[in-house]
């Protein structure tokens, strides 16, 4: 089963590297926001090869401790996106992203326990999901305010909700299913890499939709 969970595994990188191709061939005409959600992908692709790398090639063949890593990126990446974007340089959101990078910070020096497996501890992809939910709450509150709401943002908080909420599900259990059997472990990643991968293709989709060209029309 281990051996046919890493093929199945396989999707991810084929999808990353599939959306990246879109978001680099739709760049000039997509949107601000869905440039940087290329951006995202690059850096999901990135880190998928690390984890690759490191959990199958190097001699260790332990790659746990770039949670925090992946944590950073993702907690990063759409904090720029919503401030920017979504949230319009909300100061709350400021203040969240600051308590965000310090809670980070601190669960990465202090309580995570990253490179013996049998006392693995870390908490970093909860707060950072839980810090993404957030935004995404908080966008939900100010789009209420508006006359009429944007639908590109409206459909990528959604999708952004979804999966972030998946995510804190499965990465809130991780400290405690290291150690249990292999195939409660698999059911669980099987999750995260099918809704990893529903994700990514619904951010590729808003990338191509928005960047198709339109032809103008042709008249006489």
């Amino acid at each position: 089963m281990n051996q046919l969970f890493v093929y199945f595994s396989y999707i991810t990188p084929i999808v990353l590297l599939y959306a990246c191709v879109v978001g680099v061939y739709s760049h000039s005409k997509t949107l601000a926001p869905l440039r940087y959600c290329t951006l995202y992908l690059f850096l999901m692709l990135v880190m998928d090869l690390a984890f690759r790398y490191f959990g199958l090639v190097a001699s260790g063949k332990y790659n746990l401790f770039l949670f925090p890593v992946l944590a950073l990126f993702e907690f990063l990446t759409w904090a720029y996106i919503f401030y920017r974007f979504l949230l319009n340089k909300s100061t709350t959101l400021l203040v969240i992203v600051g308590l965000g990078v310090g809670l980070l910070l601190l669960d990465t020096l202090f309580v995570s326990k990253l490179f013996v497996l049998e006392e693995y501890r870390t908490y970093s992809r909860a707060i950072s999901n839980l810090a993404i939910i957030t935004f995404s709450l908080l966008y939900y509150y100010k789009s209420l305010k508006d006359e009429v709401p944007n639908a590109l943002y409206l459909r990528l908080n959604s999708g952004i909700l979804f999966y972030s909420a998946i995510n804190l599900l499965v990465f809130s259990s991780l400290n405690f299913l290291v150690n249990e059997s292999i195939n409660l472990v698999v059911a669980f990643w099987v999750l995260n890499i099918v809704a990893s991968n529903v994700f990514y293709l619904f951010l590729t989709y808003q990338i191509w939709q928005h960047g198709k060209i339109r032809k103008p029309l042709q008249y006489g």
